[in-house]
């Protein structure tokens, strides 16, 4: 029965090793034994037997805890909706800020990903089938929790690390020598504005990692 252990060892092969996955592999690995057994008592040679078997057994992703079972087609129609509106949003809130260049930079490219955005939007949005709107596919959910924590995480210390450089670029040698901070005129002015609020455009990123949390939960398929 080795054969069946590395197969469903393989089966697990993308799961961390917790006592819920070890109770999981034994179980299934009895099952399979027990079908396996029970085709070759009716006369079936034992390769057609376990291939039998393997084929009954379906997807083991859903019987892990933390994995829900989801209209993913939905799903991805919705959340690529959420995308459109906060690129859109940001784009219009970055239009004043084209008067600078790197304004002008990141406002382009937000209308570049806008249209894409746009147009994905509308391919998926059109397929109205039964089938492809019922289709389920399992979302890790406690994956998605632990990766919409790390994209704060990331995003505060991106605020944090862009907003020390801009510092140091404008007012580092009037605070190396300790002088008073100058700017040049409204438009230098407008230049360190701007350098310090475009990065906050970029919450866009944590903000779609909550909206998939919420949207898994919306579209999980309750029993």
């Amino acid at each position: 029965m080795g054969d069946l252990k590395r197969y469903v060892d393989r089966l697990f092969a993308g799961y961390k090793e917790t006592a819920e996955v070890r109770e999981l592999k034994a179980e299934i690995l009895s099952n399979l034994e027990a079908r396996v057994a029970d085709y070759t008592g009716e006369g079936m040679p034992r390769g057609e037997a376990v291939a039998r078997a393997k084929s009954n057994l379906g997807t083991v992703d859903l019987l892990i805890s933390h994995q829900k079972p989801v209209r993913i087609n939905r799903y991805k129609v919705e959340l690529l909706q959420a995308a459109l509106l906060y690129t859109l949003i940001a784009w219009v809130l970055t239009v004043p800020l084209r008067l600078i260049p790197s304004g002008a930079v990141v406002n382009t490219v937000l209308m570049f990903v806008a249209v894409g955005l746009g147009v994905s939007f509308l391919i998926l949005s059109s397929r109205k089938s039964e089938t492809y709107l019922k289709a389920v596919a399992p979302v890790d959910q406690k994956k998605m929790a632990q990766c919409r924590k790390i994209a704060w995480l990331v995003w505060t210390l991106f605020i944090a690390a862009v907003a020390v450089f801009t510092s140091a670029k404008y007012f580092g040698s009037d605070i190396w020598f300790g002088r008073p901070l100058h700017l040049d005129g409204p438009y230098r002015f407008a230049q360190v504005v701007v350098s310090y609020a475009l990065p906050f455009i970029t919450v866009v990123l944590p903000l779609l990692f909550n909206k998939a949390g919420r949207l898994a939960e919306k579209y999980e398929v309750k029993d």
